[in-house]
């Protein structure tokens, strides 16, 4: 993650004296809000830098059994684009992305387990984490670009990034407590995660432009 971000702000800096035109753009999708700096660097190719921040959280109610849960997504990307024609480029880069979340299950009410009535504190909590390896991982797809003016254009992305198998940990302080074959399960469940679609909307506005 470190290396990208160094990457990253090394080519911003240089992108003015090396670039035929730079936009800035801001994007909105499955990746949550992102920002991105585009360079072209010739006729046919555009370098893009950017990043995105997410955090969510949700708490519900299944008697006896309260949930809450909160998900981080992060992610930072260097791509490279392709025009095939008019409109439509082919892009592929790398992402690092910061993923995990956290479900706490906690009784709120007594429990009856193999003939026996537990109170909640003796119930305990139990508490399930995920989390995704963090490193480069290679990203594909394409874009299509229609501009609006000479300095404002609409995107769209779409495109898919491979971030690898996450892995699970549980632990609890009661009788809440899941087993090592649930946590393989819980694994197994999330390994259809590694493939993350990244599909955005956005606008981007020229900031920098040679004719």
């Amino acid at each position: 993650m470190k290396r990208v971000a160094i990457i990253l702000a090394l080519l911003s800096a240089e992108a003015p004296a090396l670039a035929q035109d730079l936009t800035l753009g801001t994007r909105v999708g499955t990746t949550g809000p992102a920002l991105e700096l585009a360079s072209r660097v010739s006729s046919r190719v555009e370098v893009r830098l950017g990043g995105a921040w997410r955090k969510a959280n949700e708490r519900r109610t299944e008697e006896p059994i309260s949930f809450s849960g909160d998900v981080t997504s992060g992610l930072v990307w260097m791509l490279a684009d392709l025009k095939l024609v008019s409109g439509l480029n082919a892009s592929a880069g790398f992402t690092s992305a910061l993923r995990r979340g956290t479900l706490v299950a906690e009784a709120t009410d007594a429990l009856e387990i193999a003939g026996s009535r537990l109170s909640p504190s003796e119930l305990g909590q139990a508490t399930f984490s995920a989390r995704f390896p963090e490193r480069p991982s290679p990203v594909v797809g394409l874009r299509f670009k229609h501009p609006v003016s000479r300095a404002f254009g609409l995107t769209v992305d779409a495109q898919v990034a491979y971030l690898g198998r996450p892995s699970a940990h549980a632990e609890s302080s009661g009788r809440l407590a899941p087993t090592a074959a649930w946590v393989h399960h819980l694994e197994n469940s999330l390994a259809d995660l590694r493939w993350r679609p990244l599909l955005t909307i956005g606008v981007e506005a020229t900031l920098y432009g040679q004719e």
